[in-house]
């Protein structure tokens, strides 16, 4: 009785440490409990596929597909409806109450030079499609910032010219020299340069656009991909015959590219009222222009004067579902 509290022993202490030790393991085994039997049905009751059927993937080329299709896939039933193509999946909102002829604008060749590229960012509208060359360091990352800004995006599809002079389309063109595996191997290679990619537009191709048996296995694999593809017309205007005719992917025709280095202001405005007539004659019209610097200011003017002529802007999704439209019902009134 020294007045002194009185100190805690040490089997105060041991039993504290010993309480504190069988707690922890207490969590831990309650911790994989959990694990063991709660989450496994939770996932199962949450499952997207046991509730809406197999779930949507990616894949590293550019198409939309389920884990089940595939080589030897069954195909849907007739009462089933078919599934969402990709560019469907990926293409931009757009409705027009007025139902105006719609006019599709895509800028080409972007990635390579960042000016460039930076300049149709602050310059074209969200509705202005834009398509990138696969060969830029940074095509990826600049095709991202396009969706982030609200843009659909391709991608430039090179392909065999008929002569040097127009250009070199680079070391995964595809060639009318190649065999069909060696281009689709080359197309596989560009598809997966962006997967958000809702289809391609033809670079060059002069000579490979106008080989029917070089092109039609290439127009095969972009349909059943589900991709748009976009015809510069540089190889003739035939519609193929065979399973890129008959599925949902368009294949559309662009009028004649209305830029190169050589254009100038009013050579460009000329070939613009053109594509004014072709949207108003065929309910839609498509405008392929390089990233130069004469082409965006004429192309930024003429965008902002189409709705007092009574065209509308549009994503090339929505000018490609008008041009799709008016060929099959111009095809269904030919004669046979």
């Amino acid at each position: 009785m020294n007045g002194k509290p009185k100190r805690s022993g040490p089997y105060a202490r041991a039993w504290f440490w010993l309480f504190v030790a069988w707690t922890a393991l207490g969590l831990s085994l309650l911790a994989l409990a959990i694990y063991l039997f709660v989450a496994p049905l939770a996932v199962s009751w949450f499952s997207a596929e046991d509730r809406d059927g197999p779930v949507p993937t990616i894949s590293l080329i550019g198409g939309l597909t389920n884990p089940e299709e595939g080589v030897g896939a069954a195909s849907p039933a007739p009462d089933e409806p078919l599934p969402i193509p990709h560019w469907r999946r990926y293409a931009r909102d757009f409705s027009d109450p007025l139902q105006r002829p719609r006019v599709a604008v895509i800028v080409v060749d972007l990635g390579l030079s960042s000016a460039a590229t930076r300049a149709t960012f602050e310059r074209m509208p969200p509705d202005v499609t834009l398509s990138f060359n696969p060969y830029g360091d940074k095509t990826r990352d600049w095709m991202a910032q396009a969706r982030r800004s609200g843009h659909e995006v391709l991608l430039d599809l090179p392909m065999e010219p008929r002569s040097t002079v127009e250009g070199d389309p680079g070391p995964r063109a595809l060639r009318t020299q190649f065999g069909s595996q060696q281009n689709l191997d080359s197309l596989a290679w560009i598809l997966g340069r962006g997967e958000e990619a809702i289809g391609l537009v033809a670079s060059m191709g002069s000579r490979f656009l106008a080989s029917p048996s070089d092109i039609g296995p290439i127009l095969d694999e972009i349909a059943s991909r589900g991709l748009i593809f976009v015809d510069n017309g540089s190889g003739g205007r035939r519609k193929p015959q065979g399973p890129a005719d008959q599925g949902q992917s368009p294949l559309v025709f662009s009028e004649t590219p209305i830029d190169d280095k050589l254009a100038s202001a009013q050579a460009i405005d000329a070939r613009l009222v053109r594509v004014e007539q072709v949207a108003t004659a065929r309910g839609a019209a498509i405008v392929i222009a390089r990233p130069f610097p004469v082409s965006l200011e004429r192309l930024e003017a003429w965008i902002a004067a189409l709705e007092a002529k009574g065209l509308v802007l549009a994503p090339v999704s929505a000018a490609a579902r008008s041009l799709d439209a008016e060929d099959e019902t111009a095809e269904r009134a030919a004669p046979e």
